[in-house]
């Protein structure tokens, strides 16, 4: 359940945007802030999926205050701001410190919180892919440690083969009489060993 930090300090603006999201997303938790302190509190105290902030606030740039120390605590905190001062808003800038969109709040045509719901469902499948990869990589990573690499080169082109799935199979233990005695008196000849090893075992993997 992704959790949304809406900021606004007008709080009919506050007001709608928590109605309109609630409904149109019944699954999210909504949490609010109605300053630049406030929202600054909850981002650092709270693990939060995406902010949707105004931008001027207690200043011209309060909004992208938020969005750097946003995206400090977690670069996968997904930010999108809104503004109807479009001229305070350097659209540059905010895409540099990592804003997934930006929205105007008085776009002639188009319904404001109708297009901040959209792009923030857009926003939050960006993050769980994107955690999904990442996660995917540490497994993979993990992985590469304990297989050989030519095995490990398959799982990497399909990783897929790695989905858990039940099967049957058959385990054998096979013990080799005497095996612990013919090491100890040819451990000057380990080549010996390997070679009788790997003879002994395409016989019994035939046998098998």
């Amino acid at each position: 359940m992704p959790t949304i930090l809406i900021v606004d300090d007008e709080p009919e603006n506050l007001t709608g945007m928590t109605r309109e999201l609630s409904d149109r997303n019944p699954g999210w938790t909504i949490v609010t802030a109605e300053n630049e302190t406030k929202a600054l509190d909850t981002v650092r105290q709270n693990q939060i999926d995406a902010v949707i902030t105004d931008l001027v606030m207690a200043t011209n740039q309060s909004g992208m205050e938020i969005l750097r120390e946003a995206k400090l605590k977690d670069p996968l905190t997904m930010v999108i701001l809104i503004t109807a001062f479009e001229k305070n808003l350097d659209r540059y800038r905010a895409f540099e410190l990592g804003a997934f969109d930006c929205v105007q709040k008085n776009t002639p045509g188009v319904i404001a919180l109708e297009e901040i719901s959209i792009k923030a469902q857009a926003a939050l499948r960006f993050r769980e892919l994107a955690l999904k990869q990442i996660e995917s990589q540490k497994h993979l990573g993990f992985m590469k440690r304990y297989f050989d690499p030519r095995v490990f080169s398959v799982i990497e082109r399909n990783p897929e083969l790695l989905n858990l799935r039940s099967d049957t199979v058959s385990i054998c233990f096979w013990d080799v009489r005497g095996f612990s005695k013919l090491c100890e008196s040819l451990k000057a000849h380990p080549t010996m060993i390997a070679g009788f090893l790997r003879e002994y075992f395409d016989i019994a993997a035939a046998i098998i």
